[in-house]
C-alpha cells in the first residue's frame, strides 16, 4: 500500500474543489467494497491509500468522473499527485415564444395540455373545497 496524497482543482479555474470524493476502484469507477474512499478537505487537499495495482476514481456533483489507474501517476512510496475535474457543461436554453412545444420525457409525445388544464383545475377546486370544509369545522 501507498500513501497518495495531493489537491483536487478545477480544471478551468485551478481553484480547489472542497468536499470531492476519492476512492479506491475498478477500472469503471465502480467503488471496491471495504476499500479506502476519501474527501477532500475544504481547501482541497486529500490522502487517500491503495496499491499500484488498484484504480482511484473522484467525483463531485457538477463534474465528470475522474479514474486513474495509480501505476499510472506514482512510482511507489509516497505519491503526490493533484486532480484535475473538468466541469459539466450544460447547453444554453433559451425559451421564446416560437419555441415548440417540450416533449413530454422518454414518451416522444407532445403533453395534451388541455388534460393538464383540465387535472390542475380539478386538483385545484378539490384544495378549495377541502380548506372550506375544515374552516366551517373550526367555527
Amino acid at each position: 500500500m501507498i500513501l497518495i496524497r495531493g489537491k483536487i482543482l478545477d480544471a478551468y479555474e485551478s481553484k480547489p474543489v472542497p468536499y470531492a470524493q476519492v476512492f479506491v476502484s475498478d477500472r469503471e469507477g465502480n467503488p471496491l467494497p471495504g476499500r479506502a474512499i476519501a474527501k477532500a478537505r475544504d481547501n482541497g487537499n486529500y490522502y487517500i491509500t491503495a496499491n499500484l495495482s488498484d484504480y482511484i476514481t473522484t467525483r463531485f456533483v457538477g463534474f465528470k468522473q475522474k479514474v486513474v489507474k495509480v501505476a499510472d501517476v506514482c512510482s511507489g512510496g509516497g505519491c503526490k499527485y493533484d486532480i484535475k475535474l473538468r466541469g459539466t457543461e450544460l447547453p444554453e436554453l433559451v425559451i421564446t415564444p416560437d419555441t415548440p412545444p417540450i416533449l413530454m420525457a422518454g414518451s416522444g409525445k407532445k403533453p395534451d395540455w388541455v388534460k393538464i388544464g383540465i387535472i390542475s383545475g380539478v386538483s385545484l377546486l378539490a384544495i378549495m373545497i377541502t380548506a372550506t370544509v375544515l374552516k366551517k369545522r373550526k367555527k
